[in-house]
């Protein structure tokens, strides 16, 4: 792990070194077998890669806690997470409190062994209300708005009106940096994931899921959704605030994210693209990495239908009255890239 001996004792990155290797050897090997069912859609061997989306009630518990190391692993080795932190808490997986039943796991895997080559989830919110929005203070909170607070879509148009059960949080978009598998497998894999999960958002999900939302970084996880030109708003100018002592602190210390959403009804304009990257997975070998180098080079037509239909000329950043103080000099530090003064600052921190 790139610069931790210099900061850590030898405890802290012996211990660490070990959860990483056992995390990136992650393997599912009964999700790759014949016998494997789920009512949600999947991909088997497509050139080496079985891509599989799974309800919670779907995995076996051994299962969810593998996927929970998967992921600790991953973020380790991206630096999302305080070493240090795992080291004191012993940790080996991240919280199972954060796997809700509600929660849809997408998952990549090497056709042969069940190795975890990439993954995603797609996070309904603990206990939903059937009739409470975003705009509610007494709910349960997204991930995404434990980070940047709450009301922090409020004023969008659209999406602070549709109930939190129609919601979903899409994260822990992450591949595996150790992976034994081939090269191509690896650069297979987290389109594959990307790619069901937009099948699955306009498909069999979409009777139960109107938007998503979440944070990322422009430099990665925006992108993404740009190869598939996927209409997105994304706000700047929130100030994040997660206590020094969670696990995840470097997350938003170090990395600049900021939160986005989409509605599902956008994504019918990325339908030819989802075509076109579909066809590309298809050819085999060099051909089919030729095939999505090329698609990304010509990364261009992205719909803005977002933008437009949720214009808003204010950002607005919300604390609660007593909460005012808690965001510190050193957490606005923490801010994707600038804060912004929302006081007469029209059409803030858009991007699409």
């Amino acid at each position: 792990m790139s610069g931790l001996s210099n900061e850590y004792a030898a405890p802290v990155i012996e211990y660490v070194e070990r959860i990483v290797a056992l995390g990136s050897a992650a393997r599912l090997p009964r999700l790759v077998g014949s016998d494997f069912v789920s009512d949600l859609p999947s991909i088997r061997g497509r050139h080496g890669v079985t891509c599989v989306a799974l309800r919670t009630g779907d995995l076996h518990e051994d299962e969810i806690l593998t996927i929970l190391r998967y992921r600790l692993a991953q973020y380790l080795l991206v630096g999302f997470v305080d070493p240090g932190f795992v080291y004191q808490d012993q940790l080996q997986h991240e919280p199972r409190s954060g796997v809700h039943t509600g929660d849809v796991h997408i998952l990549a895997l090497d056709a042969l062994d069940g190795e975890i080559l990439c993954y995603v989830s797609i996070m309904a919110i603990a206990r939903p209300d059937g009739v409470a929005t975003l705009r509610d203070h007494d709910r349960p909170l997204f991930p995404v708005e434990q980070a940047h607070g709450w009301g922090i879509y409020n004023r969008l148009r659209q999406l602070p009106d549709i109930p939190v059960g129609r919601l979903r949080e899409v994260g822990r978009f992450v591949k595996n940096h150790r992976a034994g598998a081939a090269k191509e497998l690896a650069v297979r894999a987290p389109i594959e994931v990307a790619l069901m999960a937009y099948h699955l958002l306009r498909g069999p999900l979409r009777a139960e899921v109107d938007a998503f939302i979440g944070d990322l970084e422009e430099v990665v996880a925006k992108q993404n959704l740009d190869f598939f030109h996927t209409p997105s708003v994304v706000l700047h100018g929130t100030v994040v605030h997660v206590d020094k002592r969670h696990y995840k602190y470097p997350m938003y210390r170090h990395h600049n994210h900021y939160p986005f959403a989409v509605l599902i009804s956008d994504l019918s304009g990325s339908a030819a693209r989802s075509a076109a990257i579909e066809a590309a997975l298809e050819q085999p070998g060099r051909a089919g990495i030729a095939a999505l180098l090329a698609l990304r080079d010509s990364n261009s037509g992205i719909l803005h239908l977002s933008l437009q239909r949720w214009y808003c000329p204010l950002i607005l950043r919300l604390f609660p009255p007593d909460d005012r103080r808690s965001h510190s000099t050193d957490s606005c530090k923490c801010v994707g890239g600038r804060v912004a003064t929302v006081v007469g600052n029209a059409d803030a921190g858009w991007h699409a």
